[in-house]
């Protein structure tokens, strides 16, 4: 009973759909219920000698009950299936929002192929129940209950016979019913781990096809499939195992009533009519205690598809807005990391951060990889809360600003550049708040013009999944411009200029300098050179803070700082011969 009542909800908002449709199946119930009866009294009335008229009146009646039951349950279908589709649509709509509501931890707990297939498939399975499903329950249950009364009025010993292999069917319904459930969940999940696969190999196209990996990726896809062939063949020994088994059991019933009847027709304790109407009520109950089989093999389908879906509904997002939590005042984007400490899974990576960054300044962060620059700047708009000490800006405590308002207000740049499948325009519009002339503007700023008649259809152009058209360097670039075309008071790039060249990089710091004259910026680089004209530059080893100031007062100091700057200087020495001054394609 725990799947309907989470799905209550959704049948409540269609109730009034679903009892039209069910009002329907019940009186088309009642009419198939008619038909043995009609056909029972045919039969007596022809052994009496009744008269053509009468027997076209028989007939005509047949004919009318079905045309009756076959119409209302049309429009059963119509109205029953149609309510399971509209709560599929709402329950796979509400899914997704759960899901994207929720924080970076759960989408690193789990994988993005398991995800769809929740989405996907899992509600599909749901909603088989709500549809075809509840219509065949229904109806089976109306059958059963109005035949077996009119069956025990006719011979309570044959009803008692017919109705012998009951027993014996909820013992199987028990036995096989909870290992298809476990069946078919782990046939969802195999099939989640499929997706994930598939997904990932796509994405990675590329770097399969560079590493000439596409024949060993080809066997662990094999791998994968065969895998899945055999939670499938496992679930699908117990489930088809389900309709034999009842209609043996059926069987053996209907021939025993038979012969049974047979001879209280010949010893007169029934009539023949009634010996036809009592068989032809076992006939029309047959197929819909054999289709119990399915109804529960389709429960059981639904049950573990809802706990798939239920797993994530009960998911809890650990960043959400404070209680009460108000709007702030326009930020203007002062920022304070008051003692600041954070880590992953109880493993350390920041210890006792303090940084404060007036409104309207830069701030450069450089140190070797790993060591928690990324880590520090999702802080700022709660990708996770810190441990300890705390992150305010213009004095309020992030948790303290409702969410919304702050990922507004802070546009960021990550280190791996994700486009969508779309335009151009629409990739650097993305989040609907930059009109034309903003986009324009970013585009300038972020170097992205001249690369403009190279493509095919200017910013029209379709990037692809993940922008696979475009360059390394080009996607940082719309990356950048989609971020300064959000005018956000504050900006943060996290190594966002890796895949260009020093000149391409100085001439995208160039018009960011210019977009953020009065804006707070934070700036992660590996060269010293994208960053020596910022406010403040601190560099990070461990997790810790090892040196602050300027460009020059750090360089004066000659530390960490200034050994880092002499090697980039030297390296970039020794490359000059070799560089063109264009912006390599990686």
């Amino acid at each position: 009973m725990r799947f309907f009542t989470r799905l209550w909800p959704y049948i409540m908002r269609y109730r009034l759909r679903m009892s039209i449709g069910l009002l329907a199946l019940v009186v088309a119930s009642a009419a198939s219920i008619m038909a043995p009866y009609v056909l029972g009294r045919a039969v007596d009335s022809l052994r009496a000698g009744v008269s053509t008229q009468k027997l076209l009146l028989f007939a005509g009646l047949t004919i009318g009950i079905q045309t009756i039951d076959s119409g209302l349950r049309f429009i059963t279908r119509v109205w029953v299936s149609g309510s399971s589709r509209k709560m599929e649509y709402d329950l796979r709509n509400d899914v997704y929002a759960h899901i994207q509501s929720l924080d970076q931890k759960f989408f690193h707990d789990n994988q993005t192929g398991d995800l769809m297939a929740r989405v996907s498939n899992d509600v599909t399975t749901i909603r088989e129940i709500l549809g075809p499903g509840l219509m065949d329950l229904f109806r089976s249950v109306l059958l059963f209950i109005a035949g077996v009364t009119i069956m025990l009025t006719i011979d309570v010993k044959l009803a008692l016979l017919a109705a012998a292999p009951l027993p014996f069917i909820t013992l199987v319904f028990v036995w096989i019913g909870h290992a298809i459930e476990k069946r078919f969940h782990a046939v969802q999940t195999q099939f989640g781990e499929l997706t994930t696969f598939v997904q990932e190999n796509f994405s990675g196209a590329r770097v399969v096809k560079a590493y000439v990996q596409e024949e060993n990726e080809a066997d662990a896809f094999e791998r994968e499939t065969q895998a899945f062939e055999r939670a499938n063949l496992e679930y699908a020994r117990l489930a088809t195992a389900l309709w034999p088994l009842l209609t043996v059991l059926v069987g053996i019933s209907t021939v025993v009533v038979i012969y049974v009847g047979a001879m209280d027709v010949k010893s007169g304790a029934i009539t023949l009519g009634q010996f036809v109407q009592f068989n032809s009520y076992i006939v029309l109950l047959a197929m819909p205690m054999v289709n119990l089989g399915w109804t529960l093999n389709l429960y059981e389908q639904a049950a573990a598809s809802m706990v798939r879906v239920e797993e994530v509904l009960s998911r809890r997002p650990l960043v959400v807005d404070a209680p009460g939590v108000q709007p702030a005042p326009p930020i203007r984007g002062s920022i304070t990391f008051d003692h600041v400490s954070f880590g992953y899974f109880n493993h350390p990576v920041l210890h006792d951060v303090t940084i404060d960054v007036p409104a309207g300044t830069t701030l450069a962060i450089v140190g070797q990889t790993g060591t928690g620059k990324t880590t520090l700047v999702s802080l700022i708009a709660r990708v996770y809360d810190v441990r300890s000490g705390r992150i305010a800006i213009d004095g309020t405590d992030v948790r303290d600003l409702p969410l919304e308002q702050l990922h507004r207000s802070v546009a960021f740049v990550p280190q791996e550049s994700f486009l969508f499948s779309t335009t151009l325009e629409d990739n650097v519009a993305w989040g609907g708040e930059a009109d034309a002339a903003h986009v324009q503007a970013a585009v300038e700023l972020a170097q992205l013009s001249n690369d403009l008649p190279q493509l095919p259809h200017g910013m029209q152009t379709m990037v692809g999944e993940r922008g696979v058209s475009l360059s390394g360097g080009q996607k940082q670039r719309v990356a950048i411009a989609r971020a300064l075309a959000r005018e956000a008071p504050i900006l943060v790039l996290d190594d966002a200029l890796s895949h260009v060249d020093a000149y391409t990089e100085e001439r995208i710091l160039s018009g960011v300098r210019t977009f953020i004259a009065g804006r707070t910026a934070v700036i992660i680089a590996h060269r010293v050179s994208a960053v020596k004209w910022a406010d403040q530059i601190v560099v990070i080893e461990n997790g810790r803070i090892v040196e602050r100031g300027t460009h020059e007062e750090l360089v004066a100091r000659d530390g960490a700082y200034a050994q880092l700057d002499r090697r980039q200087r030297l390296e970039q020495q020794l490359g000059d011969d070799g560089d063109d001054g264009t912006e390599g394609s990686s």
